[in-house]
């Protein structure tokens, strides 16, 4: 059964258990007003006066159902009514907010996962976060609009790599890999470092060599040297045969790696600027 308040017009769902046969009485849980509701089913036989909660019908105030108190007892349901809908649109307006909340708090969870999980990769491999930003295509652009004076690894570009194997007196066959490191900056650069890695058929690493440029062994050199020997001559900073103490923009310095052992098995070779420092120009 519908009632409907007489002073407010709200709306109520009544439970037709709990009419009586001439009426109860009832009271707005909106506005609280107080009023007689009859039983549209009950035919009267007799006049009585229903305007007074005191009349011969039983009724007084402590019989006066609240509508919509109950509710939680099953007895009564308030039916919407166009003044509630605001009230229904800010609770959803709190439950969108509460959900954007969460979804970016999981983002940010994710976000600092996944830059602690490349940290780690990065200390454990040795990988340097140059290597990275150099595999993605114009990120390295980017990066370096955003400050030219600075000093990138980026901007020292390998080029005309090579490599072969010669024959040593003492070490057998060495891998020598060789090429030209180009200094892209705007500014002049120094000490430059170079770094090759060899990997096997499944990309392991199988070796690594580091060295500075401006150091080139002669033929005669690689095939007498010892171990020892090779490796003081490539570590001298300023380099021995071309200066390593200034490399202007836009110019090249040789370099040389030296493997001083065999390894057959590898398939790949990277090499990759590992230092360098910036220079001021005159």
């Amino acid at each position: 059964m519908i009632i409907q308040c007489e002073k407010c017009a709200t709306k109520f769902r009544f439970d037709d258990e709990l009419m009586k046969k001439e009426g109860v009485w009832v009271r707005c849980g909106r506005c609280k007003h107080e009023f007689f509701q009859k039983d549209p089913s009950f035919q009267e036989t007799g006049a009585s006066d229903t305007s007074d909660p005191s009349n011969s019908s039983g009724e007084n105030v402590s019989m006066i159902h609240e509508i919509g108190a109950r509710e939680t007892k099953g007895a009564f349901k308030e039916d919407v009514t166009p003044e509630e809908k605001p009230v229904r649109k800010t609770r959803s307006g709190r439950k969108f907010i509460k959900s954007f909340m969460k979804i970016f708090l999981v983002l940010v969870l994710t976000c600092a996962l996944a830059a602690a999980c490349l940290w780690s990769y990065m200390q454990i491999s040795g990988v340097k976060f140059n290597d990275i930003v150099s595999t993605v295509p114009y990120l390295d652009k980017i990066l370096d609009a955003e400050d030219s004076s600075a000093l990138k690894l980026t901007q020292i570009k390998i080029a005309d790599l090579k490599q072969q194997y010669v024959q040593n007196w003492i070490l057998g066959d060495v891998l020598v890999v060789e090429g030209n490191a180009w200094n892209s900056a705007p500014f002049p650069v120094a000490r430059i470092m170079v770094v090759a890695t060899l990997y096997d058929a499944n990309d392991v690493e199988l070796a690594r060599k580091e060295a500075f440029a401006g150091n080139i062994l002669t033929p005669v050199e690689l095939a007498t040297l010892p171990e020892e020997a090779i490796e003081r001559e490539l570590s001298l900073s300023h380099g021995r045969d071309t200066s390593n103490d200034r490399i202007e923009s836009h110019g090249s310095i040789p370099f040389m790696v030296v493997f001083t052992k065999s390894y057959p098995e590898a398939v790949k070779t990277k090499v990759h600027v590992a230092g360098t420092e910036k220079l001021l120009a005159n």
